[in-house]
């Protein structure tokens, strides 16, 4: 049982750094634009601004996609961290 619940835990959270990871990775290639031959791209990119948390970035700034990748990339390793420890110590 606990073997399982470890393994939800670090499922979750590879889960969200992917996801945040895939967002980071549509702004660097600059297809964060509303693209109708892409319509999963705003759900991705809507679901990685969530995991952060609330930290919005107007993408309209000139700074703002270099902003972007790095925070949501940097989140991406902590919601890795976090999913790899807690399925550690539900292990114990």
């Amino acid at each position: 049982m606990r073997a399982w619940l470890a393994w939800l835990l670090w499922l979750g959270g590879a889960g969200c750094a992917l996801c945040l990871a895939v967002g980071a990775l549509l702004v660097a290639l600059h297809l964060h634009q509303d693209d109708p031959v892409l319509p999963w791209v705003t759900w991705v990119l809507r679901a990685a601004d969530a995991l952060v948390l609330g930290r919005v970035i107007d993408l309209g700034r000139a700074a703002a996609e270099e902003e972007v990748v790095v925070s949501w990339g940097l989140a991406a390793l902590g919601y890795l961290a976090v999913g790899t420890l807690t399925a550690r110590l539900a292990r114990v």
